[in-house]
């Protein structure tokens, strides 16, 4: 199950809040775990990213995941 209290506080690892705490220009916090080339945020790691894809297949029902969404995610949290 989700901590949704990690990513409210942003107390998590990811390129989006490290890059904002090194001054590096949010266009540039990409994910680093695939070739997407997408910021690296909390949406991008819990519904797109497809480094995780068996982490989300385990834990998260197939409706969040299966064309992602602002809108699903904000649900799911």
């Amino acid at each position: 199950m989700l901590n949704t209290d990690t990513f409210c506080l942003s107390s998590h690892k990811l390129n989006i809040e490290i890059g904002r705490h090194n001054t590096i220009d949010r266009q540039d916090r990409k994910c680093v775990r695939c070739n997407l080339n997408d910021i690296e945020d909390e949406f991008h790691f819990v519904l797109v990213c497809p480094d995780y894809i068996n982490l989300r297949n385990a834990y998260i029902p197939k409706y969040y995941s299966n064309m992602p969404s602002v809108l699903k995610f904000i649900h799911l949290c």
